[in-house]
């Protein structure tokens, strides 16, 4: 029976990655047919990494908006950001000669690289996304003093969406998550007790032949120690923050034949109950 409570994210995440949307190779991990986002189809240009944040608001008037759910915002708010919807800033034109910076949930940003080609398109002229989102803002604002972990934790359908893009990169931890499944993007932590292990293998991970990663997911990081975790967190590389699923592969396996569920019946054109009909 489908798992309902993932619905109404997996029609979004369909919709993203329909034919329709942009231009998809499909990729099979044994009989598991997912969409790949192709990195070089991406708006690259529209990323500011943490690292350069602070340059780029002494060269101008800038406005931060934090366009997460607001589930996201009211559990993790962020300070000196103004919260709005993500289509409303092109209503804002007295922002076309500011600086707008997108800060979003630091994963799952296809859409948002959307949103920055629009607005440069209508004539906002220093339009970037945050690089690690709303993680990486807490992370630049040390004031808050904020658990890095209430930014960091991805759902099961989070991990779908890095699985399918091709910027994402993967440290395996937990039995179950098969390389394979993460093709040639996954490394291995010698020991999950070690913060330095952890962190070589974020630096494994990030690291690729072809290719840009944007972002690491640590899999299975429930078992890692609290403390260990935050060190990780606070001293990953500011371009390639680090996100963590701390569920099973069990779970991660009934959310994704979920997901692939939905995409069999949008692909077909038949409506899925929850979702809207196109």
């Amino acid at each position: 029976m489908m798992n309902m409570r993932f619905v109404g994210i997996f029609c979004l995440a369909a919709a993203a990655l329909s034919p329709h949307a942009s231009a998809q190779p499909m990729a099979k991990t044994g009989a598991l047919a997912t969409q790949t986002v192709a990195t070089g189809t991406r708006e690259a240009l529209c990323y500011l990494e943490a690292s350069g944040l602070g340059a780029w608001q002494k060269s101008g008037a800038i406005t931060a908006f934090d366009v997460r759910d607001a589930v996201s915002a009211q559990r993790s708010p962020l300070a000196d950001v103004m919260r709005i919807k993500v289509e409303e800033i092109k209503l804002k034109n007295f922002l076309k000669e500011q600086g707008v910076l997108i800060v979003g949930a630091g994963h799952g940003e296809a859409s948002l690289e959307a949103v920055c080609a629009d607005l440069k398109s209508r004539g906002f002229k220093r339009v970037r996304i945050l690089t690690g989102g709303a993680l990486a803002w807490a992370k630049q604002h040390a004031d808050l003093q904020a658990d890095l972990r209430v930014f960091a934790e991805l759902s099961a359908a989070d991990l779908i969406a890095e699985r399918n893009d091709d910027s994402s990169g993967f440290v395996v931890l937990a039995k179950g998550f098969s390389h394979a499944d993460f093709m040639d993007r996954a490394a291995t932590a010698r020991d999950p007790a070690s913060a330095e292990a952890l962190l070589a293998a974020v630096r494994e991970a990030s690291v690729r032949k072809r290719g840009i990663v944007r972002r690491v997911v640590i899999l299975g990081a429930a078992v890692i120690d609290a403390r260990v975790l935050a060190r990780v967190l606070e001293e990953a590389p500011a371009n390639v923050p680090v996100y963590v699923f701390s569920g099973d592969a069990a779970s991660y396996g009934v959310a994704l034949k979920d997901h692939q569920a939905i995409w069999a019946r949008r692909s077909t054109g038949a409506p899925l109950k929850g979702c809207n009909p196109k």
